[in-house]
């Protein structure tokens, strides 16, 4: 499986948009998260990873984690930063 349509890892993650990963260190896509941003830096692109302990896959889409809302706040933080960034005028 090296097809790029079949796995980001194989394609060009160069020139991407602000990209924010966020993945527990516990589950099996763990591993892909960290490669994925390693190579994306690696060719250029502005890639922020967040990782938490211990927790489900999707873990931002269960209200009842405290984890989940920290998640979603971090999320439109990242967001908002990237939206003034492009505001902000060139000199």
């Amino acid at each position: 499986m090296t097809h790029p349509g079949l796995s980001p890892l194989f394609g060009d993650l160069g020139n991407l948009p602000p990209t924010l990963i966020q993945v527990s260190a516990e589950e099996m896509l763990y591993s892909d998260a960290v490669r994925y941003t390693n190579k994306a830096r690696e060719a250029g692109s502005d890639v922020t990873l967040q990782a938490w302990p211990a927790l489900v896959h999707v873990f931002q889409l269960f209200p009842e984690l405290p984890e989940s809302h920290d998640a979603l706040r971090l999320a439109a933080e990242f967001i908002t930063s990237r939206v003034k960034q492009d505001r902000e005028p060139v000199t």
